[in-house]
Order: structure tokens, then sequence, then C-alpha cells
């Protein structure tokens, strides 16, 4: 597969239209996951590919979601007699209770264990981020801002509400923006 596909260079998507056909293809190879229920864990630029193919004459690029050594199936979560939650995948906390990091350095979610599915969103957000070189547009910092919340509560629950926030830069982009500065 790796052979195949070739890296995705965030930089190289410059248009708004190309970011947001990228961010939701992202959201939407992450939405089928969690839907089945499973976390990648492991959301990063290099494991982002992406494949040509010619249609109706002209080259058009999917994006592709690989690496599926760290996706582990998520628990629902449990309480013990003490009314402590457990954690809700395997992964998370070793045998003796020590927490397990899952994830590469800057994409993995620094302050929650207890709710895999914010780890993808969390680095769906890192992601997005890297696609900026310079200053972020304010409505994507906005996106941003709420993938990477220490607030787990504050966060998209899902990706694909950050699929629906694309949609409303689209058509409500200007609208946003008056209420962000009034």
């Amino acid at each position: 597969v790796m052979e195949l596909l070739e890296k995705v260079n965030l930089y190289e998507i410059q248009t708004e239209e190309e970011r947001r056909r990228f961010v939701s293809a992202l959201c939407d190879a992450v939405s089928f996951l969690h839907g089945r229920g499973y976390v990648h864990y492991d959301i990063k630029p290099s494991n982002i590919l992406k494949r040509w193919s010619v249609s109706y004459g002209r080259a058009c690029v999917t994006y592709v979601l690989a690496d599926f050594g760290s996706v582990h199936k998520v628990e629902q979560h449990q309480r013990t007699d003490q009314g402590e939650a457990l954690i809700a995948s395997t992964v998370s906390r070793l045998s003796d209770g020590r927490r397990m990091r899952v994830g590469t350095p800057g994409y993995a979610d620094p302050v929650d264990d207890l709710h895999p599915v914010h780890a993808d969103i969390y680095a769906i957000g890192q992601v997005i981020r890297d696609m900026f070189q310079e200053s972020v547009p304010i409505l994507w910092a906005t996106i941003i801002n709420k993938c990477t919340s220490r607030n787990y509560n504050y966060r998209y629950q899902t990706a694909a509400e950050i699929s629906r926030a694309l949609a409303d830069i689209v058509f409500q982009g200007p609208k946003m923006l008056q209420e962000a500065y009034a």
C-alpha cells in the first residue's frame, strides 16, 4: 500500500476548497472507524496518504488514512463500586495502573485518557493546524481550538461535528466572523 500511495505534504494544500476537502476526507475516515467502535490513536500527517486517479479527463486526489498499528477497539465506560471511571480502552492503562501514552508526541492527546475518541479529535485539530505555514485564519483557528481544548467537554464529540463546522465556514463564514467580533 505504501508504495502505491503518496505521502501528503500539508503545505501543498493551499486553497480553502482543497483544505476543506482534505479535512472532510480525514473526518469521514475517522467517523467510519469510530462508527465501528475503533479509535485510530495515531493520526498524524505521515499517516495520511493520497491516491491519484483520473475522472472525466481530470486528475483527482483521494485522501486515505493509513497505519492501523495503534487502532484499538473502544470499550464502553464502566464504573467501579467506588464510582471511579474505568479506562475506556485497554491500551490506556497497564495492568499495574500506570498510564500508557499512545500516539505521536504533538498529536497525542496530552490530557484525556478516559475518552479515547477525543484522542483522535485532538489529533485532527493538530493536523489542521499543520496545514498553515503562517497565521491561521480565524474560522480555522476556531475549529482547531475546539478540537484541541484541554476541556474535553468543549471539544467536538465526533469527527462528523468537525465536518459540520467546515460546512458552516462555507455557508456562514461571514456571519460567523461578525458574531465572533460582536
